[in-house]
């Protein structure tokens, strides 16, 4: 059988929870507070992420508009 179906040995998931809180937020259900979810790491990484070239593609289009006049 590949090594990728192999379930995870409960030893690494706890090493993982251990060492990285972020780990278990994401891991198990119900680990993070619905009111926590927006101020949680990947998350906020990735709204701003989002954010930026949100911006970027509007300063994009005006850019473009401007040229056209």
């Amino acid at each position: 059988m590949q090594r990728f179906l192999q379930p995870t040995p409960h030893s690494v998931t706890d090493a993982l929870c251990d060492a990285l809180p972020d780990f278990r937020k994401a891991y198990f259900a119900d680990a993070i507070a619905p009111e926590e979810y927006e101020e949680y790491g990947p998350v906020a990484l990735f709204r701003e992420s989002f954010e930026d070239a949100w911006r970027n593609a509007l300063s994009l289009i005006a850019d473009m508009r401007g040229a056209t006049r």
